[in-house]
């Protein structure tokens, strides 16, 4: 019957997709949730905002960012740095 398909389709899914991605700003707009690994180990994990900040990133990847909220949209955006550049 073409009607089950239909339903089944219609009906509220949970699903966990674990993604590796190095675009920093993006993951923070499609992840509820985000680990950082570092040395294979986890240096922070929790909500995009509580993971993606300049102490993390200067410790998991050695990058000086700054760090910003998509005023549209309210994820983290990461603005690279050079050292110079970096806000304290």
């Amino acid at each position: 019957m073409l009607s089950r398909p239909a339903d089944a389709a219609s009906q509220p899914r949970r699903a966990t997709v674990v993604a590796v991605l190095h675009e920093l700003s993006l993951a923070a707009r499609c992840a509820d949730h985000i680990v950082a690994v570092h040395n294979g180990q986890i240096a922070a994990q929790g909500d995009p905002a509580d993971v993606i900040t300049p102490d993390v990133l200067r410790e998991v990847f050695g990058l000086h960012a700054d760090v910003i909220t998509d005023p549209l949209l309210g994820h983290p955006v990461v603005l690279p740095r050079s050292e110079k550049e970096a806000q304290p």
